[in-house]
């Protein structure tokens, strides 16, 4: 498996890849890839959140209860700013 980089240059280059990014027509993801990246105002860290919450759930949804998933629900209907606070 290759290195994964962590430091603030790793940051960067993900936010200027990002930067290029058009909305997606996938609506199987949530914000993630349906929003325009806008430097400034998304973070790595809302983004990769909600990608790992995203694929949790598609795979393993069942080892939730009622009460988890209404959080879930409740999370992806925030909007971006409200996620990223």
């Amino acid at each position: 498996m290759p290195e994964t980089r962590t430091d603030s240059e790793a940051i960067h280059q993900y936010e200027e890849g990002r930067a290029n990014d058009t909305a997606s027509t996938d609506d199987t993801r949530s914000g993630v890839e349906k929003r325009m990246w806008m430097t400034g105002r998304s973070s790595i860290y809302v983004d990769a959140f909600n990608l790992a919450l995203d694929t949790v759930l598609e795979d393993e949804a069942h080892l939730f209860d009622q009460r988890e998933q209404e959080v879930f629900n409740k999370w992806k209907s925030l909007t971006y700013e409200s996620q990223y606070l």
